[in-house]
């Protein structure tokens, strides 16, 4: 009897002929992965809708699918991809006053290589969506996404990564919680790496690619504890938890021009 063998397109490893392409082990690997995202898109969901630290602008929060529970609400995409994130935000806009909606790359940081991961956010959602390859809807109504931004179970926290330091830029007035109107006087120190050195760049080198001039924009999902609390008392007070904010770069239509901002929700 001939013996077929293929290789696992995660693992690269040789295994019996069968109508997966990945082996055994790492769809077990991949099932662990999935539930814990899952959990964190709970503890998203229940940090953003409800509680003393709900998002006072936010109306819904829906995950990408009814197999979560049949209760809570849902969103789809459709187009010529089916790439999808985890949650969208509905919200009203404190400067316009409108309703806009989110698109949130739900992330489990118990390993941080998840998180630097997360720059697919770019990659593929917000790509497919800037090329018109993706639409979503709620209820079979298409809506626009403002945002799109990344999240973990940290996020609560002020921070996206697990056991992070906080760093003081230490000049300018101290009593300011922003140094200038881009950067905050204190920041978690990888969450600001991830931030700066990863997703601002590579957002900056895709705009100027497809020659950009006004789109959505991009961002993580903290909260305000940085901005309410002084470095001894965070230092102190580890595991506190914030409202949440968005940190992000977007186009502002007063200014006709790109720039970081702060989003409170």
């Amino acid at each position: 009897m001939i013996q077929y063998i293929r290789y696992c397109k995660v693992c690269q490893k040789a295994f019996d002929y069968g109508e997966d392409d990945v082996c055994a082990e790492c769809k077990k690997k991949m099932a662990c992965k999935m539930k814990k995202e899952k959990k964190v898109e709970i503890i998203l969901w229940d940090w953003l809708k409800h509680g003393v630290f709900k998002g006072e602008t936010i109306l819904e929060v829906y995950f990408n699918n009814k197999k979560n529970l049949a209760k809570w609400k849902s969103f789809t995409v459709n187009g010529q991809s089916k790439e999808i994130p985890d949650l969208v935000i509905k919200y009203i806009n404190q400067f316009t006053k409108s309703i806009e909606y989110i698109a949130v790359e739900v992330k489990d940081a118990s390993k941080n290589v998840n998180v630097f991961n997360g720059v697919k956010i770019l990659t593929k959602y917000y790509k497919n969506y800037y090329l018109n390859k993706t639409k979503y809807f709620i209820d079979d109504v298409e809506v626009k996404i403002s945002l799109f931004i990344l999240a973990t179970q940290y996020s609560k926290q002020g921070r996206l990564l697990e056991g992070e330091n906080i760093v003081s830029n230490n000049s300018g007035n101290l009593k300011d919680d922003w140094i200038n109107k881009n950067v905050p006087r204190l920041e978690y120190r990888r969450t600001k790496d991830f931030w700066r050195s990863a997703l601002i760049p590579h957002f900056a080198g895709f705009r100027k690619e497809n020659n950009i001039k006004k789109s959505s924009g991009l961002g993580i999902l903290i909260s305000d504890l940085l901005f309410k609390f002084d470095l001894n008392e965070l230092e102190k007070q580890n595991g506190m938890i914030g409202k949440p904010i968005i940190q992000c770069i977007n186009f502002n239509e007063t200014k006709n021009r790109w720039g970081q901002n702060l989003i409170r929700l």
